[in-house]
């Protein structure tokens, strides 16, 4: 999870979506509150990095934050996630087959 990801996905949340992600995601109403006098127009995108500060490492937060942006139907953007980090995945698989080949 990167700054890029979390400020792509802030600003195409829709008025109050946040909130109620947020709310899928496990943060309480009054954190919520908190984040969103904190951060005026921005506390989309620190709330996101506010739940992320909370998730044990040992959790796939791709996964999460995908099932949390179902919930609130906005399957655009956990599609968009998923394929986010299917070419992460992608990437890696790469650059390790690359390394392999150069170590001969």
């Amino acid at each position: 999870m990167t700054p890029s990801i979390f400020r792509e996905i802030s600003t195409n949340l829709n008025r109050d979506e946040w909130r109620w992600l947020a709310r899928h995601l496990g943060m309480t109403r009054i954190r919520i509150n908190v984040i969103a006098h904190e951060y005026g127009d921005d506390a989309p995108y620190y709330m996101l990095f506010a739940w992320l500060k909370r998730v044990p490492r040992s959790n796939d937060k791709v996964t999460l934050l995908s099932r949390a942006l179902t919930n609130i139907e906005r399957w655009d953007l956990a599609q968009d996630l998923q394929n986010m980090k299917e070419d992460k995945r992608y990437e890696q698989k790469s650059l390790s087959k690359k390394g392999n080949e150069m170590s001969f």
